[in-house]
């Protein structure tokens, strides 16, 4: 048995995606006992050993976790390549798992699992794509959300969803840390495809203080995560001076989880302004950054598009909101009723619990066949 994952993705992101995968590679090398591979694509400085060892800091640093069970390889996947040595390169391999873009090659893997996370609405429908689909064995996605549109749009049968995963044990020391009044939001400062829409934020919480002065007395919003965009991070400062609003880009894992379980709300905006039915990858494919906003309890507000639907579940639906207003009028309403607040904290934390760790390594072993 040899297994590989690959993501073009990385090592350029880190994201909900990339911790996913990476979360799939420790779950199998705890099930197998067997270092798992993370292809590279394959360029001068991917070939370099100093630079994987750099790459494989950045991501422990993000994941709070070793990884010291993984091998890094070059691949001329995602390459100009021709396809015959793209299909050779899988074929060394008995479990490939390849996280796409939208592309498409052809597999040799004996089990070949295609990992759809953006739910694309441009592929392409040629002879040659369909044919390429044949060669997987096993076709998944990171939401029922995304297996709709992808089964909708692509034409093809997805076999499971593979939610991501959220460590409860993570979060268990700091169950009882005391809360603070802050707001909290988590994700890449960017602004194409599915942006967190720090914006609309800013925006909302201003409209807060201004609605309601001791809100600027007594309460914060924290904006955690990496930039992609400068200029649009420099926007946001602008438009956020004056106000108890902070940014904290480089923030590890452990950081993350502290700022979480002190925090006691969680926003999310992802999708503001977006026709989910005409562009589904512009709103949140999946949103693991608000199920451990609800593992730390965190009472998440979010926007009612994609899957933060999901996310929620039935039981939590109260917790959407479709306009700033709305959102507004429901953080006042938590603030103003502890009694109400604590019941929902309560109850996103029993909710968390379907995204555990134990239930996802099982979900992954059934993927895999192992």
């Amino acid at each position: 048995m040899k297994i590989a994952l690959y993501s073009p993705y990385i090592p350029n992101h880190t994201g909900g995606g990339e911790k996913h995968l990476f979360s799939i590679a420790l779950a199998l090398h705890t099930k197998t006992g067997m270092p798992i591979t993370v292809a590279l694509r394959d360029t001068p400085a991917h070939r370099d050993a100093t630079f994987q060892a750099r790459i494989k800091k950045t991501y422990e640093m993000f994941l709070d976790q070793s990884l010291d069970c993984i091998t890094w390889e070059t691949t001329p996947l995602g390459t100009s390549a021709n396809p015959l040595t793209k299909y050779l390169w899988t074929r060394r391999y008995s479990h490939l798992f390849y996280t796409t873009d939208g592309s498409i090659f052809f597999s040799g893997a004996k089990n070949s699992i295609l990992h759809i996370q953006v739910p694309l609405t441009t592929v392409s429908h040629s002879l040659t794509q369909r044919l390429k689909y044949t060669t997987w064995s096993h076709i998944n996605t990171n939401s029922l959300f995304t297996k709709q549109v992808v089964e909708r749009e692509w034409g093809v049968r997805v076999d499971s969803v593979l939610h991501p995963v959220v460590s409860l044990k993570e979060f268990a020391p700091l169950a009882h840390q005391k809360k603070t009044n802050t707001i909290v939001s988590v994700g890449r400062f960017f602004t194409q495809l599915h942006a967190k829409r720090q914006d609309i934020l800013i925006e909302m919480f201003i409209n807060l203080c201004q609605k309601q002065p001791s809100i600027k007395k007594k309460w914060s919003l924290q904006l955690i995560g990496p930039v992609e965009d400068a200029s649009y991070v420099a926007q946001l400062r602008r438009k956020a001076v004056g106000y108890p609003i902070s940014f904290h880009h480089d923030v590890d894992r452990l950081e993350l989880v502290k700022r979480l379980s002190r925090a006691r709300l969680f926003w999310h905006a992802a999708g503001y302004g977006i026709k989910q039915s005409k562009h589904p990858e512009q709103v949140e494919h999946f949103g693991i950054s608000t199920v451990e906003a609800m593992a730390a309890g965190a009472v998440p507000l979010v926007h009612a598009k994609g899957g933060q639907i999901e996310v929620l579940g039935p039981e939590l639906k109260d917790l959407l909101w479709h306009t700033k207003e709305e959102c507004s009028n429901k953080t006042l309403e938590l603030i103003a009723n502890p009694d109400l607040y604590t019941s929902f904290q309560a109850s996103v934390r029993q909710r968390a619990w379907q995204f555990d760790q134990s239930l996802f390594e099982k979900r992954v072993a059934a993927v895999f066949g192992v």
